[in-house]
């Protein structure tokens, strides 16, 4: 079982505890807070489990929305006001509801219109609809703060939840097969916050997914497992995914396949977006870019980046459009120039443009 296991939790609160196994861990989290609502962590030392924390939603039941201006949600369990809820279906839901986004609950009980936002407008629905509705309860507010991991042997360390979770001066320490988190959940997510995390010898923060990643302070050195990088992005949709990035002040090193890692995995056009801000990337690869002549990035700010080496690598047929702005490279390994500044190697880019690079 798990070792410490709060499900379906209103309100909780956890601080200074400690979870360890002495022997072979069984294949579950320490810390599992599935369906569990709002609450804190603050104070969790972790030696020797599987995996670190999970945060899942339940399986969620049938639920039903009329057609209406606004539309009127009768759910399977009763809610409050400002409650997450989100939907899926065996058919198509009607206009105005998107399956896999997260909405709020405008009034409590089990009859309640929906809005985007806590306490938003009301959502008018339109349309047709056909199918069976299935109504999930995600987390509302989750707050993992001062947890440090050793030795796990699992694959997840700080897990994902499909509602509002932010993790906070958080540490992994080892585990090969151990990923720092693996983010897969879709556009209409709220963002996965990290402030402060960090992991050293375990395996890259994997980002599958299309939700907002905010990771300021922290970073990962020594990756180890199958991918050995400190961030490892790649698409599963065919085409027009996207990537919304949000980093600031992360420090990554000793990383062998490369510090930030974006692999087109045969996919199509896919957006990455947002911005790498005053990151240090000190590995042999900083930042590569894996594209084939198909693929176009487009929309990433890079600004204030320290790297001791070539930035970037993006593949031979890349098609590029990115801003890089105040990069500050430290050493050159005799980088191929493309007429645009030493250091720098674009390869077939294009649209790439340059405020401010010191070489030095």
């Amino acid at each position: 079982g798990d070792g410490l296991e709060l499900s379906s939790c209103t309100n909780f609160f956890v601080r200074g505890c400690r979870v360890k196994h002495s022997s072979t861990a069984p294949s579950s989290s320490a810390l599992d807070l599935f369906g569990s609502k709002r609450g804190r962590v603050d104070g969790l030392l972790v030696d020797g489990w599987y995996d670190g924390v999970s945060a899942a939603t339940p399986a969620g039941a049938t639920g039903t929305i009329t057609i209406a201006s606004p539309g009127v949600a009768t759910l399977p369990s009763a809610v409050v006001a400002g409650d997450p809820v989100i939907w899926t279906t065996t058919g198509a839901l009607p206009t105005g509801i998107t399956s896999g986004t997260v909405y709020y609950a405008l009034s409590s009980g089990t009859s309640t219109t929906l809005a985007a936002s806590p306490g938003g407008t009301a959502i008018n629905t339109s349309g047709s609809q056909s199918g069976t509705h299935t109504v999930r309860f995600p987390a509302d507010e989750i707050d993992v703060s001062h947890v440090e991991l050793t030795n796990c042997t699992g694959t997840t360390g700080f897990g994902e939840a499909e509602g509002r979770i932010t993790y906070s001066h958080c540490k992994a320490n080892g585990g090969a097969t151990l990923q720092l988190s693996q983010v897969s959940g879709g556009v209409g997510l709220p963002p996965f916050v990290l402030r402060d995390v960090e992991g050293d010898g375990c395996s890259s923060l994997l980002y599958t997914g299309a939700r907002k990643i905010i990771w300021h302070g922290g970073g990962l050195k020594n990756a180890v497992g199958s991918s050995k990088a400190g961030f490892y992005a790649e698409p599963t949709a065919s085409t027009g995914m996207i990537k919304d990035l949000d980093f600031l002040g992360l420090l990554f090193e000793g990383n062998s396949l490369a510090d930030l890692y974006f692999n087109d995995n045969g996919a199509g056009a896919v957006t990455i977006q947002g911005s790498v801000l005053s990151c240090k990337c000190l590995s042999t690869t900083p930042f590569t870019l894996a594209v084939d002549s198909s693929h176009t990035y487009t929309g990433l700010i890079v600004k204030d980046m320290v790297t001791a080496a070539e930035l970037p690598n993006n593949g031979a047929d890349a098609s590029l459009a990115m801003a890089f702005r105040e990069l500050v490279i430290l050493r050159l390994p005799g980088a191929e120039v493309a007429g645009v500044v030493a250091g720098c190697r674009f390869g077939r880019a294009k649209h790439v443009r340059i405020v401010r690079v010191e070489c030095t």
